[in-house]
């Protein structure tokens, strides 16, 4: 009898750890990433000013699988998706975050102004919502698609809009996305509030999901 429990008991651990990855560094403040997609991804974070390629930590997760990436109080970055050689391209979506120096007050966003090669939503499991969870890239003019090793789609972002292709890319996204879920343009945290892609919280964690492009 016993045997039996200890042996359910640990099935169901094993179970939990499956569906929860690792915390990939420290601090009091998490990040709960899903993978929404179809076959595993690997997700990096990055602090700002140190490398945008190589992440000071990273977790892989399977399609439907949660994992955790921290970060310290006074620390400001972002996470991104590696593509399916495992390399991090600049022209990744990005989940951007920012953590005051007492902890206080956290401010999470989704950016796509350097391209967009998942869709990102984030929430804090309150009133904050951002990103989105459309699939977009199917209708994208091709000259602003790239594939990589697996398929994925990445869509050329605005960036500094000096390329057609940044311009037209930038635009498409604003025609199928809107405005006030995510950054499309470096300068649009200067717009009015019903189109501004800012967003603060008190919130501790901040949950979001990596779904196709």
């Amino acid at each position: 009898m016993q045997t039996t429990l200890r042996a359910a008991v640990a099935a169901l651990g094993l179970a939990a750890a499956a569906a929860h990855a690792a915390t990939g560094a420290g601090g009091p403040n998490e990040m709960r990433i899903t993978n929404a997609q179809r076959r595993p991804i690997t997700i990096g974070k990055f602090i700002n000013g140190q490398s945008i390629t190589h992440p000071s930590a990273a977790i892989t997760l399977r399609p439907g699988q949660t994992g955790s990436l921290s970060f310290r109080n006074g620390e400001a970055g972002f996470v991104a998706q590696a593509d399916a050689n495992g390399h991090f391209q600049t022209t990744a979506s990005r989940l951007e975050y920012e953590a005051d120096a007492d902890g206080r007050m956290k401010y999470p966003d989704v950016s796509y102004i350097d391209g967009r090669n998942a869709a990102i939503s984030l929430t804090d499991g309150a009133k904050l919502h951002k990103g989105d969870k459309k699939t977009i890239a199917a209708g994208a003019p091709p000259d602003i698609v790239s594939r990589d090793s697996g398929g994925t789609v990445t869509i050329t972002g605005w960036y500094d809009g000096s390329t057609p292709q940044m311009r037209k890319g930038g635009a498409y996204m604003q025609s199928r996305l809107g405005m006030s879920g995510a950054y499309l343009h470096p300068n649009d945290d200067r717009l009015p509030p019903d189109q501004n892609p800012m967003s603060a919280t008190q919130s501790r964690v901040i949950m979001a999901t990596f779904g196709p492009t």
